[in-house]
């Protein structure tokens, strides 16, 4: 997976990626959005599973920004082993600003 360049961190922000291998029946989805709530915290959203089904999300809440950009690098750090784990490498298929 190529380095993903997060900006310094300018939100909101939305990263997709997939990981498909026909033939080894493999098609995941993973997303991290990332955005202010009205109290100002950031809140990261993560999605991930087959595509085409509902899959599992989870939020999770900052205060500030340096720790929160530290989570999604270090979700991203971990989706960059996929190959090793799963056998297929996660490609990025979106990254940028959130339309609203």
């Amino acid at each position: 997976m190529e380095a993903l360049e997060l900006d310094h961190f300018n939100l909101p922000v939305a990263i997709e990626l997939s990981a498909i291998d026909a033939s080894r029946n493999v098609h995941r989805a993973y997303s991290i959005k990332a955005g202010h709530d009205l109290f100002g915290d950031i809140l990261i959203e993560v999605r991930w599973g087959r595509i085409g089904t509902a899959g599992h999300h989870r939020r999770y809440r900052f205060a500030d920004a340096g720790p929160a950009e530290c989570f999604v690098r270090r979700l991203l750090t971990r989706r960059s082993s996929a190959f090793k784990r799963i056998g297929v490498a996660y490609r990025q298929s979106a990254q940028g600003p959130i339309n609203r």
